[in-house]
Protein backbone atom coordinates (compact mmCIF):
# COMPACT_ATOMS: atom_id res chain seq x y z
CA UNK A 1 0.00 0.00 0.00
CA UNK A 2 3.11 1.95 0.99
CA UNK A 3 4.12 2.01 -3.08
CA UNK A 4 0.40 3.12 -4.17
CA UNK A 5 0.53 6.04 -1.60
CA UNK A 6 3.94 6.80 -2.72
CA UNK A 7 3.13 7.19 -6.42
CA UNK A 8 -0.62 9.01 -5.51
CA UNK A 9 1.69 11.66 -3.54
CA UNK A 10 4.51 11.64 -6.23
CA UNK A 11 1.68 12.42 -9.10
CA UNK A 12 0.01 15.09 -6.91
CA UNK A 13 3.07 17.04 -5.69
CA UNK A 14 4.32 17.16 -9.76
CA UNK A 15 1.07 18.89 -10.59
CA UNK A 16 1.01 21.29 -7.70
CA UNK A 17 4.52 22.31 -8.23
CA UNK A 18 4.68 21.67 -11.63
CA UNK A 19 7.53 19.37 -11.63
CA UNK A 20 8.20 17.12 -14.91
CA UNK A 21 10.70 15.01 -13.88
CA UNK A 22 8.34 13.69 -11.05
CA UNK A 23 5.86 13.39 -12.87
CA UNK A 24 8.45 10.46 -15.21
CA UNK A 25 8.92 9.18 -12.00
CA UNK A 26 5.55 8.30 -11.35
CA UNK A 27 5.46 6.39 -15.00
CA UNK A 28 8.92 4.39 -13.59
CA UNK A 29 7.14 4.05 -9.95
CA UNK A 30 3.89 2.48 -11.83
CA UNK A 31 5.60 0.19 -14.39
CA UNK A 32 8.04 -1.48 -11.66
CA UNK A 33 4.30 -1.77 -9.41
CA UNK A 34 2.37 -3.34 -12.59
CA UNK A 35 5.25 -5.83 -13.06
CA UNK A 36 4.87 -6.77 -8.81
CA UNK A 37 1.18 -7.28 -9.78
CA UNK A 38 1.23 -9.07 -12.77
CA UNK A 39 3.74 -11.81 -10.41
CA UNK A 40 1.24 -11.53 -7.55
CA UNK A 41 -1.86 -12.51 -9.73
CA UNK A 42 0.02 -15.63 -11.57
CA UNK A 43 0.55 -16.74 -8.03
CA UNK A 44 -3.14 -16.50 -7.17
CA UNK A 45 -4.46 -18.40 -10.40
CA UNK A 46 -1.76 -20.90 -9.48
CA UNK A 47 -3.15 -21.51 -5.60
CA UNK A 48 -6.57 -21.17 -7.10
CA UNK A 49 -5.77 -23.63 -9.81
CA UNK A 50 -4.03 -26.11 -6.74
CA UNK A 51 -6.74 -25.90 -4.37
CA UNK A 52 -10.23 -25.19 -5.16
CA UNK A 53 -10.87 -24.13 -1.25
CA UNK A 54 -8.51 -20.79 -2.20
CA UNK A 55 -10.47 -19.43 -5.26
CA UNK A 56 -12.96 -17.44 -2.95
CA UNK A 57 -10.07 -16.00 -1.16
CA UNK A 58 -7.63 -15.15 -3.83
CA UNK A 59 -10.42 -13.57 -5.60
CA UNK A 60 -10.76 -10.95 -3.08
CA UNK A 61 -7.46 -10.22 -3.32
CA UNK A 62 -7.43 -9.85 -7.29
CA UNK A 63 -10.33 -8.01 -6.69
CA UNK A 64 -8.69 -5.30 -4.38
CA UNK A 65 -5.24 -5.91 -6.76
CA UNK A 66 -7.61 -4.53 -9.58
CA UNK A 67 -8.70 -1.73 -7.62
CA UNK A 68 -5.75 -0.41 -6.48
CA UNK A 69 -4.07 -0.58 -9.66
CA UNK A 70 -6.99 2.02 -10.98
CA UNK A 71 -6.07 4.14 -8.49
CA UNK A 72 -2.40 4.29 -9.66
CA UNK A 73 -4.03 4.87 -13.15
CA UNK A 74 -5.34 8.08 -11.58
CA UNK A 75 -2.18 9.28 -10.88
CA UNK A 76 -0.66 8.23 -14.58
CA UNK A 77 -3.76 10.72 -15.38
CA UNK A 78 -2.31 13.66 -12.63
CA UNK A 79 1.30 13.06 -14.27
CA UNK A 80 -0.17 13.20 -17.85
CA UNK A 81 -2.12 16.91 -17.12
CA UNK A 82 1.12 17.92 -15.66
CA UNK A 83 3.59 17.67 -18.67
CA UNK A 84 0.47 18.63 -21.18
CA UNK A 85 0.06 21.74 -18.53
CA UNK A 86 3.83 22.28 -18.23
CA UNK A 87 5.30 21.05 -21.41
CA UNK A 88 2.27 21.30 -23.70
CA UNK A 89 2.69 17.51 -24.29
CA UNK A 90 -0.17 15.22 -24.61
CA UNK A 91 0.76 11.36 -23.73
CA UNK A 92 -2.73 9.57 -23.98
CA UNK A 93 -2.07 9.74 -27.38
CA UNK A 94 0.61 7.46 -27.50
Amino acid sequence: FNKIKDIVVLSIESFINKEVSRSYDVFDKRNKLNQYKEKIIEKLIGLMEQNAGYVPICMELIFSIVNLDRITKLSINIAETTLYVVENKDLRLR
